[in-house]
């Protein structure tokens, strides 16, 4: 491949906003989240870095699937709703199995 096909073809993904990418954060819930000595505290401190995470999840939490009594206001009483943060973060396409790792 030519140097001006390469650099076309890198100007096309990087224009392509339908790719995710994961962010720091997300990559460190990840791993938080595969590591069993992880408490769901730990998980909240990491989630509250991202405050678009952070939305997501209780966004999530509060939503009429989870049918709390209470609305949660808490990404530490999210993250005890919610179980795995895992679902969050990861692209649609990336396998599930594959983030539990």
């Amino acid at each position: 491949m030519e140097n001006e096909q390469k650099t076309l073809l890198a100007r096309k993904i990087l224009a392509d906003r339908a790719i995710p990418s994961l962010s720091a954060v997300a990559l460190e819930l990840i791993n938080a989240a595969s590591d069993e000595r992880t408490s769901a505290r730990d998980l909240a401190s990491i989630i509250q870095r991202d405050p678009g995470l952070a939305t997501r999840l209780l966004k999530v939490v509060n939503s009429v699937s989870f049918a709390t009594r209470t609305p949660v206001s808490s990404v530490s009483q999210a993250v005890v709703c919610q179980g795995s943060p895992v679902q969050l973060v990861t692209p649609p396409s990336y396998p599930q199995s594959r983030a539990k790792k």
